[in-house]
């Protein structure tokens, strides 16, 4: 059987293709956006540090209160800085917040930043502020809509002009409660906060992350840390149903103290009281496989992590050796994302692919050629055979001849 240009370019497609594959399945591998190879010492923050809350935005890095020391009670001191792949600029004091805070949950949308309950020194509250961003630092901190109840240890994300709360201590216990509720874009809350759909358990110290109109929870604490994560849709009712995926390396005792942000399509996670660094991809089905990367430069748990530009900065956290106890620190470290790489083909590889395109170009190219050159005039195509009566005739004898039909060509 013939086969035609086209065909014959496809079957040498598919036998490079699988040629390929193989190869492919003998090494050569794509992965990941993995942390590059070292974590780099960088602009120290102006004093130790832990629970501060740290959000990005347009290119700077904006650190609210925390907690200084051991037995401390929270402070009010706010810091920026500007981000380069360099690491960190020099960190310059701006708009003190309204109260000293320790562990307030805080997140950046639209050019403000939001900071939602946390412990002033004497009770769990459920004040809530914002503030204004810019290069300058932090404007005035105003309040708005309080949070349903007074929380500490929540975790805030926002996505696009919502912002939503997951779990939480609320004075008694950790709470599966969730809340969000819309931003102005003047800054505030818009009315009121709103249930969002309860979260498997109650859970204290969870790490929430939003991507592509989904959050994803990992870690936290519930009776003992826990290393469950799991993932819900937003939806116009909130959070719909939450879904259990890949749970976290980490381990599963004592108090939560890992930290998580999100980077493309990427979540970081830290070691709670470790140097380890995983990292997991983001899909509409939950967390991919988690993957070891580079190590922090040190044991380290309660720090503050933001992402911008391919990078991934680190400030402060507890670096004492035991879990148990609280040593702040003032180091701050940054590290590169890797982009995700491409197939690395050897040589031959590569030039197999162009021969192969060349000759599937050229088999089509010859197969056109042909067919112009052989093609039957088109009168041909069109004349068809028909059958027509002919008149009786008379014999030399005098007798007539029947009636017949003839095949006239």
């Amino acid at each position: 059987m013939r086969t035609s240009g086209p065909v014959r370019a496809s079957l040498v497609l598919l036998l490079v293709a699988t040629f390929v594959g193989s190869a492919s399945s003998q090494g050569v591998a794509v992965y990941g956006e993995s942390l590059g190879s070292q974590w780099n010492a960088t602009t120290s923050y102006p004093t130790a540090i832990l629970n501060s809350g740290c959000v990005v935005d347009s290119g700077y890095v904006y650190c609210v209160a925390g907690r200084t020391a051991v037995g401390g009670s929270g402070i009010d001191l706010v810091y920026y800085a500007r981000l380069s792949s360099s690491g960190v600029g020099q960190w310059a004091s701006t708009t003190r917040y309204p109260t000293t805070m320790d562990v307030p949950s805080c997140s950046a949308s639209l050019d403000y930043v939001y900071c939602i309950g946390g412990w002033n020194g004497s009770k769990i509250t459920a004040d809530v502020y914002y503030a204004r961003l810019s290069s300058n630092g932090v404007s005035s901190w105003n309040s708005t809509a309080k949070y349903p109840f007074p929380v500490e240890d929540q975790s805030c994300t926002t996505d696009s002009d919502y912002i939503y709360c997951v779990g939480g201590f609320n004075g008694t216990s950790s709470t599966s409660a969730s809340y969000y509720s819309r931003l102005l874009p003047s800054g505030g809350i818009n009315g009121t906060w709103v249930p969002g759909g309860s979260y498997p358990a109650g859970i204290g110290y969870p790490d929430c992350v939003a991507a592509s109109g989904y959050i994803y929870c990992i870690g936290g604490y519930n009776h003992g840390n826990t290393n469950e994560a799991y993932y819900a849709p937003f939806s116009s009712n909130g959070v719909g149903s939450w879904n259990q995926t890949t749970s976290y390396p980490g381990p599963t005792s004592g108090s939560s103290g890992e930290v998580c942000v999100v980077y493309s399509a990427y979540v970081y996670c830290s070691l709670h009281g470790g140097s380890s660094f995983y990292f997991s991809q983001l899909s509409s089905k939950g967390l991919g496989s988690w993957n070891s990367t580079t190590s922090y430069p040190m044991n380290d748990q309660f720090q503050s992590c933001v992402a911008y530009s391919s990078s991934l900065y680190c400030i402060g956290g507890n670096a004492a050796n035991a879990t148990s106890s609280v040593a702040p620190t003032n180091a701050t470290f940054y590290v590169s994302i890797a982009p995700t790489p491409v197939p690395e083909f050897p040589d031959s590889i590569v030039a197999t692919l162009f021969v192969a395109n060349a000759l599937a170009a050229s088999l089509i190219l010859v197969d056109r050629l042909r067919s112009r050159t052989v093609r039957r005039p088109q009168h041909e195509a069109t004349i068809q055979p028909s059958w027509k009566i002919r008149k009786p005739a008379v014999r030399p004898n005098g007798t007539l001849i029947p009636w017949l039909y003839h095949r006239n060509r």
